[in-house]
């Protein structure tokens, strides 16, 4: 899983654009600008294993994803890297943002997000 500069993010077998955390997305149906992507971050959190994603999409009607990711199959040795694969283990729309990871902690203690 990888986030790059100019905002292409990997998801292992799927690629698509996201705009950087406040940076102009299309966030309705219409398409007004071709060139803008359709997704836009609100932020990510990574462990030695598990990536926590959250961003907002448009369309019809806009949502907030949030997405749970194992990284499986990370290796090296003899000058060798693989990066890890990125395996999808929990996803849900929310109802508002999040803005770090203290924040969504708290939210799944309290039963907000399932």
């Amino acid at each position: 899983m990888a986030i790059a500069d100019g905002g292409k993010f990997d998801k292992g077998e799927i690629t698509f654009h996201m705009a950087n955390p406040g940076q102009p997305y299309q966030a309705g149906d219409a398409i007004r600008d071709p060139t803008l992507p359709g997704r836009r971050l609100i932020f990510v959190a990574k462990s030695r294993n598990y990536v926590f994603l959250e961003y907002e999409s448009g369309g019809i009607a806009h949502r907030v994803h949030a997405e749970l990711y194992k990284l499986n199959g990370a290796s090296g040795g003899m000058g060798k890297y693989s990066a890890p694969q990125p395996v999808l283990v929990w996803q849900t729309f929310i109802h508002q943002t999040y803005k770090n990871l203290s924040q969504v902690r708290a939210a799944v203690a309290a039963n907000e997000i399932n």
